[in-house]
C-alpha cells in the first residue's frame, strides 16, 4: 500500500467528525473509499486492531437515529462480515450484537415512528443483502444466535413480517439475489 493511501485512511477512520451527521453529504464517498480499502488491503485492518475497532465503532455511529445513514452502514458492515469476519481472531462478538441491535431499532423506528409506518425499499434492501452476506461468511447459525441472544425468535418474526421484500435484493451486483435467496434458503 502507498503509504498517501494509509495515511488518507487512517484520516478517514480515526476522526470521528468524518461520520457525524454534519458530514452527511461526503459519507457516500467514504464509505465506498472504505469499502475499497477493506476489499484492497485487509492487512490493514487485521494489523491494527484499533483500525477495526474504529471502523466498528463508525458503522455503529451511522446507524444512529440523529444521522440515518443505515444504507452506508450496512455497505461496511457487508464488506467487514465478507473480508473480515473470516480471519484469524474473527470479529467482536460485542460489534455484531450492537451492529443487529442497532438493525432492529433502525426498522422499529420507520414501522412506528413514521407516517407511513413502512420500512423504505432502500433501508430493506440494505438489509436483507447485509443479513445475506453475514449468513454466507459467518453462517446463518450465528446470525440466529447472535439476533437470539437480543431476543429469542426475533429473526424469524421479522422475516415473517418483512420477507416479502427480498425481491427487492437486485443490486448492482446480479448476483445479489441469488446470494440472497440461497442465504435465506439455508436458515429456513
Amino acid at each position: 500500500m502507498q503509504p498517501v493511501y494509509k495515511t488518507l485512511a487512517d484520516s478517514i477512520i480515526q476522526n470521528k467528525n468524518n461520520w457525524e451527521k454534519g458530514m452527511a453529504y461526503l459519507i457516500p464517498a467514504l464509505t465506498n473509499f472504505c469499502i475499497a480499502m477493506i476489499y484492497k488491503y485487509p492487512d490493514m485492518f487485521f494489523g491494527d486492531p484499533t483500525n477495526l475497532q474504529r471502523l466498528q465503532d463508525n458503522v455503529n455511529s451511522l446507524m444512529k437515529p440523529e444521522i440515518r445513514m443505515e444504507s452506508q452502514a450496512m455497505q461496511i458492515a457487508s464488506a467487514i462480515f465478507e473480508k473480515l469476519g473470516t480471519a484469524s481472531g474473527g470479529l467482536n462478538e460485542q460489534f455484531i450484537q450492537n451492529f443487529l441491535y442497532a438493525v432492529f431499532q433502525c426498522m422499529h423506528f420507520y414501522r412506528n415512528n413514521t407516517k407511513s409506518k413502512i420500512i423504505p425499499i432502500s433501508i430493506s434492501k440494505s438489509i436483507w443483502s447485509c443479513w445475506a452476506t453475514f449468513i454466507i461468511y459467518l453462517g446463518g447459525a450465528s446470525l440466529v444466535a447472535a439476533c437470539d441472544k437480543i431476543q429469542p425468535g426475533i429473526l424469524f418474526m421479522i422475516m415473517k413480517s418483512e420477507g416479502e421484500r427480498i425481491k427487492h435484493l437486485t443490486g448492482p451486483p446480479a448476483r445479489e439475489r441469488k446470494y440472497g435467496l440461497i442465504a435465506f434458503s439455508q436458515i429456513l
